[in-house]
């Protein structure tokens, strides 16, 4: 069931049941959102969780036309940076592939899919990839993440509050440097 206005008017009502139904929506976008973010499964289990609670606490106190998507990846997003403020370790995976995961979203991957041959070159590639991608400035990471997983620019502003001009420049930029890095050219400038 898709998240309407009539559910996210429940859930300021008090209605639990409805807030459910948001978390079932949200969270495996979210916490992969998260993943991504941080790096670590159990932190990132936490801070999805602290999305929620955060979320659940705020929305009743939210304005009518609230965008809901956008909202949560903004305090899902605050709640990453908070983590890596109190000093935690930073580490940056591919976009949301796990261990023996042979689907991203639930839609299988190719057959031919393995770029290098196989799954163990496969590996490979998603640690270089990993590797590279720990390489770009956090808020270009930041941005690049949200366009991958299907944020137009106008909800990356929103979600980040920079500009439009801004969120291009650092989406162009991201993919710039992670290609020069994976092809094995130096960037000259600091993460």
């Amino acid at each position: 069931m898709t998240v309407d206005a009539r559910i996210i008017q429940a859930v300021r009502a008090g209605n639990a049941e409805a807030f459910e139904l948001v978390v079932r929506e949200f969270q495996p976008r979210l916490y992969r959102f998260i993943y991504g973010m941080v790096g670590d499964a159990e932190v990132a289990r936490d801070l999805t969780q602290d999305t929620f609670l955060s979320a659940y606490r705020a929305l009743p106190e939210t304005s009518e036309d609230l965008n809901l998507t956008g909202w949560l990846f903004q305090i899902a997003r605050n709640h990453a940076r908070g983590h890596w403020r109190r000093g935690k370790l930073f580490a940056w995976l591919p976009f949301g592939r796990r261990d023996g995961d042979d689907e991203r979203d639930g839609v299988p991957l190719p057959e031919d899919r393995h770029p290098l041959g196989g799954p163990e070159e496969l590996v490979v590639e998603r640690e270089a990839l990993g590797t590279a991608l720990k390489g770009l400035q956090r808020a270009d990471r930041e941005c690049l993440l949200l366009s991958v997983d299907g944020f137009s620019y106008a909800e990356i502003c929103t979600i980040t509050n920079l500009t439009l001009p801004a969120v291009k420049g650092r989406i162009f930029r991201a993919r710039q440097e992670l290609r020069a890095i994976l092809e094995g050219k130096d960037t000259d400038h600091e993460r």
